[in-house]
């Protein structure tokens, strides 16, 4: 005779329970993507009209467990649907970099654990554990400049294919990175230097990583260079434009100086307290563009000045 313990069945339910639980989320995943999003863009007209489905999914997010044996395709999932969630909220938007603090602002409850942001899911959960570089092929952060989001869920199953399937479509788009041999200069994605790290920590490494997926090798000694990342949000309305000739010029850098101060009469004083507010997701240094996530600066000057010159010509201070 068998015996079994109320503790073992417990745990044999407790087991069950969480798997229908994971298979009903890849499931419902696999629907819902299907359903809104074609050629790597989300139709998030549709979903704002109808958000019961994304709901459900974000509800089942937030209240249930899942096995640590699919974590890394869970969470992968997990990413690109909270990324539509909160694209959802603001919509109609231009980009995610419209939004205040889009990918550091706490929004994202897994599993009834403290809230944690887009940041937190993407560079401590996902990257620090699992070190594939390959993420970065299927985390998607609501932009065109990102590789395309995917019409279904990555399951744990066939997660490895579909890692190596989604990293290889990126890295033989011409939009995504390609070799221009007048310059003798490669565009890769800012993505390849904001993670370079990940990549081996070089441009040499980050051309073998590559090459050893690319059909048309990268040939000869070129230089490399990263085209300005395209924050504009991956709606379905939205087109992709070609890199090579939309996103390597400064004709839209807009960075403007102020000066503080004015001229004194002798014997004058004058007490400026000066506030500026700057916010940018593009800079300029040294010739070289660099984009991402906004970030925004606020400085004070206290300018004491005395004049010493009768024509108001000089001031001390």
């Amino acid at each position: 005779m068998i015996k079994i313990t109320s503790t073992l069945l417990l745990g044999l339910f407790t087991s069950l329970s969480f798997s229908q639980t994971n298979v009903s989320f890849f499931k419902d995943t696999d629907s819902f993507l299907s359903k809104h999003v074609k050629d790597g863009k989300v139709d998030y007209a549709s979903i704002s009209s109808h958000q019961s489905d994304l709901n459900n999914l974000i509800t089942l997010i937030k209240e249930q467990p899942y096995d640590k044996s699919i974590e890394k395709a869970y969470l992968i999932n997990v990413y690109n649907l909270s990324v539509i969630n909160e694209l959802v909220k603001v919509y109609p938007t231009k980009s995610p970099m419209d939004v205040p603090g889009f990918f550091d602002n706490n929004v994202i409850t897994i599993n009834n654990k403290k809230p944690i942001s887009l940041n937190t899911l993407e560079n401590d959960l996902l990257r620090k554990v699992y070190k594939d570089p390959r993420l970065h092929f299927v985390l998607v952060c609501g932009a065109l400049g990102c590789p395309p989001i995917t019409n279904f869920a990555y399951t744990p199953t066939n997660l490895e294919k579909q890692l190596e399937q989604q990293t290889q479509i990126a890295l033989n788009n011409p939009n995504f990175v390609y070799q221009n041999d007048e310059e003798k200069t490669i565009y890769l994605s800012e993505i390849f230097k904001w993670y370079l790290s990940d990549f081996g920590g070089n441009n040499k490494s980050v051309i073998t990583f590559i090459n050893e997926r690319r059909a048309n090798k990268f040939q000869g000694e070129f230089n490399v260079k990263h085209y300005s990342y395209d924050w504009r949000i991956n709606n379905s309305s939205s087109s992709i434009l070609n890199p090579s000739t939309s996103f390597n010029k400064d004709d839209d850098f807009n960075l403007q100086t102020f000066t503080a101060g004015s001229l004194l009469s002798k014997k004058h004083f004058d007490f400026t307290l000066f506030n500026t507010l700057y916010t940018q997701t593009k800079s300029n240094w040294l010739g070289e563009d660099f984009t991402g996530p906004r970030r925004t600066f606020v400085t004070h000057l206290l300018q004491v000045t005395y004049g010493i010159s009768k024509d108001k010509r000089f001031n001390i201070g």
